[in-house]
């Protein structure tokens, strides 16, 4: 059983993907962070999108940034965990020395 269950077809994509990175947890925890990495980018698109953010097509850094100065009060708490979500994801995606474990999945 996943943490990641919906019954709302709006969201279904969002919940598969963040159950595929949920369930490579334990057997690939570097493909694990890449998959949630993802899931956190499209996460942030869908939020700027509902917000009437615009600009949806930048980079992670640059939405997360629009969403913290946007004054619409995101908590501080889900930045910090979009932002360490999408270090995570660059380090697992990008550098090939870095380790992932499964703590950090």
């Amino acid at each position: 059983m996943s943490n990641f269950n919906t019954s709302d077809k709006n969201y279904h994509e969002y919940a598969k993907l963040a159950s595929s990175a949920e369930s490579l947890i334990f057997s690939d925890p570097r493909s694990s962070l890449t998959v949630f990495g993802t899931f956190g980018e499209q996460l942030t698109r869908e939020i700027m999108h509902l917000d009437g953010l615009g600009d949806w097509e930048l980079n992670q850094k640059a939405r997360i940034d629009k969403m913290r100065y946007s004054g619409n009060g995101y908590p501080d708490a889900v930045l910090l965990a979009l932002d360490e979500i999408r270090r995570k994801r660059n380090g697992a995606t990008h550098d090939n020395q870095f380790i992932a474990t499964k703590g950090e999945a």
